[in-house]
């Protein structure tokens, strides 16, 4: 979990490298200038986590108000973190870059309530559901004028949405080799009211491709994959 401006806002994230954070682009913008990232626990308040601090990101927009649903972000840790509990997560490789993964079933994981949850539930624990890559054409049903080239559009299992959830929260896929790939980014969902999971609105994710070249080339060090 990463927490902006001490708490007045929280975002999910991956790590990519062991001083790198990626999450949406939204998680850095509207006055975000400090971070902290909360890392190797399933508990909000878990005694074994660390705790990664950072004042410098780097988004893929410069223009702070052109499509902030869309883009991701790039978090710049103080220090470098690492632990036996804290995972580094696969980008995709460069040949999947114009994948589509539709059909593909899909896990996103993060601190909201998922459509099995009662009103009620607390978002203090980490949480997985297991979602189905929509078509591109039923994205642009649900969310007209999204470019389906930058996003990927999901629904859980029994067809319905996301309730609440956190933007930046990783979309991610098991490959053949048994090993998990993010593939996409949370970034929207209905509009403010219309609740997700009750109205059966796709939740709509980033796609980490149509940023691949732009990541490889920030963090620098990342494996590149073929």
């Amino acid at each position: 979990m990463i927490s902006i401006n001490n708490g007045k806002r929280f975002c999910g994230g991956s790590m990519i490298k062991e001083n790198q954070v990626l999450t949406a682009r939204l998680c850095c913008l509207f006055g975000a200038n400090t971070f902290s990232i909360f890392l190797g626990g399933i508990n909000d308040y878990e005694p074994s986590r660390q705790i990664g601090k950072s004042t410098k990101y780097t988004t893929h927009y410069t223009n702070p108000l052109a499509r902030f649903n869309d883009g991701v972000c790039i978090i710049h840790l103080d220090a470098p973190i690492s632990g036996k509990d804290i995972a580094i997560i696969r980008l995709p490789s460069w040949s999947q870059r114009s994948k589509s993964y539709e059909r593909y079933n899909a896990t996103v994981s993060g601190w909201g309530r998922t459509p099995h949850d009662d009103t009620a539930s607390n978002t203090t624990r980490l949480k997985y559901t297991d979602v189905i890559v929509k078509e591109k054409t039923f994205c642009q049903r649900a969310y007209p004028g999204v470019s389906t080239r930058r996003t990927i559009c999901t629904y859980d299992t029994n067809g319905s949405g996301i309730c609440d959830r956190y933007a930046g929260e990783p979309l991610t896929i098991t490959e053949s080799d048994g090993l998990e790939t993010i593939i996409g980014i949370v970034s929207f969902g209905p509009p403010p009211g219309y609740g997700g999971c009750e109205t059966r609105y796709p939740l709509g994710h980033v796609r980490v491709t149509a940023y691949l070249r732009w990541i490889y080339y920030l963090s620098g060090s990342v494996p590149f994959r073929p």
